[in-house]
């Protein structure tokens, strides 16, 4: 009896798209009185574009996918696609040109430089443009591919070639996560602009006191006009009389008595030192003013638990998602002069109403959403319980996903006027 062929294993592919739906675990939307996280995950450009319709946003960035600010936003683009590569063609170019069915069609026709291989290259491209996987040469064990993955079918090709197809056409994801153990957010006002109005408050306060302070004490340093205004006709005729000028004899006078070997003693008694004697300090006065707010911050920490072998598929899809989501795409080449926008995500905090027998899954009633946000840090802890340890499938029965994530807008009030923020 001849010994039977041991089929190739074949491995999922880790190349994640958008157009899917993951929820971990599965049923969490069907549970009564649930939270957890609606996470949704969209191409940079259709989020600015949806960020007005989808959510009702009222912002720079909405304004950036609507009317004169996406014409001008599309202006620049496509200049810029002509000066330094069309990544703006990122879609399109997905389904034409996946990595997978690359692969696929070079193994099976094998075209190169210097093998003068015409045919096959025609081949190649006419199968390409036909979407027709039939004349490619599987074999036995399958084409293996760069990612790992293992094709064995031109069904298996057409497959990869619907998911470039759903990428192409959705532009987003969703994704439902339980509330994590470990969830902050916060809100940061910058009052950077600080002022000190020093003598000048004494003047708001009252204008007679104030002028007079600053006359009596020299520090109006408001020139020679203001100075007479304020009374400075005693000493200008004090001078015009003698011919001498009292005010510098007083000063290189007062220097050479207090420091007459000029090793700094003077810098005593200059108004502030002088008052410092006494134990007082200047009142600065000052102000602090608003200036900004800054981006809100989301940290967030999952335990991912596989129970069995579809959860730790599951899990490792989930990462891969957030992995690819927070990275720039570049051409097809990787060589192009400019880079595109890493996705961006809207996080919705939801709670599964139970009324009357009936799942109703809504908004939570007190956590707030967020506006278009960036996946700025994300980090996986394969260790959480001090061991490695995987099943006897290589998989990893317990992990930990940190990510960390900033708002790309701030917000106003006219915002919590209009949702939960």
């Amino acid at each position: 009896m001849a010994e039977e062929k041991k089929k190739p294993k074949k491995f999922k592919s880790n190349r994640k798209l958008l157009g899917e739906t993951l929820m971990y675990p599965n049923a969490l939307t069907s549970i009564p009185y649930a939270s957890y996280f609606k996470i949704t995950r969209w191409e940079y450009k259709r989020a600015l574009e949806e960020a007005s319709n989808e959510y009702g946003h009222r912002d720079a960035a909405a304004l950036l996918g609507r009317g004169q600010g996406k014409m001008l936003s599309d202006g620049i683009n496509s200049t810029t696609q002509m000066l330094f590569d069309g990544v703006n063609k990122r879609m399109e170019e997905t389904l034409e040109n996946s990595g997978q069915i690359q692969d696929s069609f070079k193994k099976a026709y094998k075209p190169g430089w210097f093998n003068g291989r015409k045919d096959n290259v025609n081949a190649m491209d006419t199968a390409q443009k036909g979407h027709d996987y039939s004349q490619i040469d599987f074999g036995e064990d399958g084409i293996k591919l760069q990612d790992g993955t293992t094709v064995n079918s031109a069904s298996e090709l057409e497959e990869i070639r619907k998911d470039a197809q759903k990428h192409a056409d959705s532009l987003e994801s969703c994704y439902y996560l339980p509330m994590p153990n470990e969830y902050t957010y916060g809100y940061t006002a910058g009052w950077n602009n600080s002022i000190k109005l020093g003598a000048m408050a004494r003047v708001l306060d009252s204008m007679g006191d104030g002028i007079s302070q600053m006359a009596t004490t020299g520090t109006a340093q408001m020139g020679a006009d203001g100075l007479r205004q304020l009374g400075g006709q005693f000493g200008k005729g004090m001078k015009d009389s003698s011919g001498a000028d009292f005010g510098s004899m007083a000063q290189e006078f007062g220097k050479g008595a207090v420091d007459p070997f000029n090793i700094g003693t003077a810098d005593t008694f200059q108004p502030k030192n002088l008052i410092g004697l006494a134990g007082l300090a200047p009142n600065e006065n000052a102000i602090q003013l608003f200036e900004n707010m800054s981006m809100r911050e989301f940290d967030m920490s999952f335990e991912l638990m596989a129970r069995n072998q579809e959860e730790a598929e599951l899990i490792d899809e989930l990462i891969n998602n957030f992995k690819t989501g927070m990275h720039p795409y570049a051409n097809k080449s990787g060589t192009g002069g400019v880079l595109g926008f890493p996705d961006v995500f809207v996080i919705e905090p939801q709670f599964n109403f139970y009324d009357e027998g009936s799942l109703k899954p809504g908004a939570h009633p007190q956590m707030p959403k967020t506006k278009l946000c960036a996946l700025t840090k994300m980090s996986v802890n394969t260790t959480p319980a001090n061991q490695f340890t995987t099943t006897t499938t290589g998989q990893l029965p317990l992990q930990t996903m940190r990510m960390n994530f900033s708002e790309t807008t701030a917000l106003t009030q006219m915002d919590f006027e209009s949702g939960v923020y």
